[in-house]
Parts: C-alpha cells; sequence; structure tokens
C-alpha cells in the first residue's frame, strides 16, 4: 500500500483546486511541483496521479515539458524508471509469487503463495516476441495452384509481412487497402 493511499488500499484523488495560470506561478511552487511530478512518475504511477500529486492537470505538465526541455528529458527518464519498477514488479510476482491469507471458519489460519501465470506469458512475450508471440499460419494458392505459406507473429501486420518477404524475392504478392493480392 503506499503512504497516499487510504487503509483500504483504495486510491482516493486529491482536489485540483484552480490557480493562477502555470506561467504566473511562483518558482519555487512550479519547482515543487515539477519535483513532485519526477517522484510520482519514477515509482510507476501514472501521469495523470502524478499531475494530481503535484496539485496540476496535464496540460500544465505537457506545458512545463514544452517550455523546459531539461524537465522533459527528465520526465522521460523517471517514466522509464517508473516502467522499468513496474516491470520488476510483475516478474517478482510471477517467479516468487505473492502471499494470499487462508480463511477458515472465518480466521485467518495460514498463507498460500500465488504466483501469475498471466504475468510471466507477458513478461516472455516482451523479451522474447520471436519465440513466445501468437503465430497466425496462412496458406495462399496461387492461380497455377502452387500454395504460399506464411507465418506470421502477431507482433506485426500480415501485409507488412508479405511486403518483406516480397522484398527478399520470397514470394510474388501485392497489398492493395489491406488485402492481399497473389498474380
Amino acid at each position: 500500500m503506499h503512504p497516499d493511499d487510504d487503509r483500504s488500499g483504495r486510491y482516493e484523488p486529491r482536489a485540483i483546486v484552480p490557480s493562477a495560470r502555470a506561467s504566473e506561478l511562483p518558482q519555487d511552487v512550479v519547482t515543487r511541483r515539477k519535483e513532485t511530478m519526477l517522484k510520482y512518475l519514477a515509482e510507476g504511477w501514472s501521469i495523470r496521479h502524478a499531475c494530481e500529486k503535484s496539485g496540476c492537470t496535464p496540460p500544465t505538465l505537457r506545458q512545463y515539458r514544452e517550455a523546459d526541455p531539461e524537465f522533459d528529458e527528465q520526465c522521460s527518464e523517471a517514466i522509464e524508471m517508473g516502467t522499468d519498477a513496474l516491470e520488476d514488479t510483475a516478474l517478482m510476482r510471477a517467479r516468487f509469487g505473492t502471499d494470499k491469507p487462508v480463511y477458515y471458519q472465518g480466521e485467518e489460519c495460514g498463507h498460500i503463495r500465488e504466483y501469475s501465470d498471466t504475468l510471466l506469458i507477458f513478461l516472455l512475450k516482451a523479451r522474447r516476441p520471436e519465440k513466445f508471440s501468437e503465430r497466425i499460419r496462412q496458406t495462399l494458392e496461387n492461380p497455377d495452384g502452387s500454395a504460399v505459406q506464411f507465418t506470421f507473429n502477431t507482433g506485426g501486420s500480415a501485409p507488412e509481412k508479405i511486403m518483406e518477404a516480397r522484398s527478399r524475392d520470397a514470394v510474388e504478392a501485392d497489398v492493395v487497402d489491406g488485402v492481399v493480392k497473389l498474380p
């Protein structure tokens, strides 16, 4: 549970009080807002959540980023750090599991370790798409009766893959308006 959440674990957004335009705020307020945003982004929170915690809105964050290239770079780095933290958390839950309480007659009597197969699948697909992504196999018939077989990973579109194969002289095909046309 995050310290800014209530005891139920539910997140309650802080009200955003309308204030002067971002460009009219004192520099120390803007600096505090930016520091708060970077902190929450680096922890893996969403942009909306980081803005709420800093007392501004996503459009204001956009203004800050456009006006300050250094802050823009810091935001990008913080988002990347936050994404890494989320990936690490997913990996921990997939590999090492989490303890869930077990109840008997309304009383907690132990724990069971649960693992997330779904998280593991997503991690494998992201790290090794050539091996773990889903594949589509398609056989097309040429006018002369010969068959051409294609295998596509779902990471790309079929017409793009056919055009890629065509560029390697592996098959003669045209893609017109997203439809594969064989000669």
